[in-house]
């Protein structure tokens, strides 16, 4: 009973997470131009298009990734037509990526995803241009889809070390950077990597630079969002005692 109902919890927490993590732009008329782009933020209201283009703003983390997702109404009143969606840099520039129409896509859809620069750290000003076809209303939604693990263990004179192991769900190749924190915050190292179509790698903690340590580790992928499931598991060669702590989505609270 307790497993079933520990099922069912952890099921709805889930689905939970999933519709906290969107951001919504906000509606506004007066963005049509780049010069005149609408503030935009993780939780705000959601925005449509119609027959036309609409440009959004964002302040995104150092070191993250997101997905810029464009799509048409959904239910028995869609309609046809399709979405567009570029992302630009501050000066209007267009950002260069390599994913965010994995499968499954929606008729009409379109996404864009990017991995934010880890330096310098702070808050990286990235826009989103959402392009609505003739007599079709568009909507955008944007999500972090960075994973975080909260620990590993490395200790060489003991055989213990930290296997990252991450797997693609689509089945389209994808890149994926895994990034090693040390306890302070700091980058230990990173290796960014080609994962094929409902394929897996495994990257560990001492390839990427830890010495007898422990830290955490983040992943961060240009593909859509649940494109990624990962878990870390920390193992001794020597004694065989191993533990995990499995990789997950942040969470963001919305506003209304």
């Amino acid at each position: 009973m307790m497993k079933r109902n520990c099922i069912r919890t952890c099921t709805a927490a889930m689905s939970a997470m999933a519709l906290m993590s969107l951001t919504y732009a906000p509606t506004s008329t007066a963005n049509t131009t780049f010069a005149t782009r609408a503030n935009s933020a993780v939780g705000s209201q959601s925005a449509a298009v119609s027959g036309g283009t609409r440009y959004f703003s964002y302040q995104f983390t150092s070191g993250r990734s997101y997905h810029a997702y464009g799509y048409i109404g959904y239910g028995p009143d869609s309609q046809g037509g399709s979405c567009s969606v570029t992302i630009l840099d501050s000066t209007g520039a267009a950002v260069a990526n390599n994913g965010g129409d994995e499968e499954p896509l929606d008729p009409g859809a379109d996404g864009d995803g990017f991995v934010v620069p880890t330096a310098p750290a702070g808050f990286f000003e990235y826009n989103v241009q959402l392009t609505a076809g003739t007599a079709t209303t568009c909507f955008l939604r944007v999500v972090e889809t960075t994973l975080f693990s909260p620990w590993f263990f490395r200790d060489a004179p003991n055989g213990y070390d930290g296997f990252a192991e991450v797997h693609n769900n689509s089945r389209n190749t994808i890149s994926a950077t895994v990034t090693a924190f040390a306890p302070n915050g700091t980058i230990i190292g990173a290796s960014t990597q080609s994962i094929p179509g409902n394929g897996t790698i495994f990257v560990t903690a001492s390839s990427l630079g830890a010495a007898n340590t422990f830290g955490s580790m983040t992943i961060t992928t240009p593909a859509k969002p649940g494109s990624i499931s990962a878990n870390m598991t920390t193992i001794s060669s020597t004694t065989g005692l191993s533990f995990d702590s499995p990789f997950t989505p942040r969470e963001l609270v919305p506003r209304y």
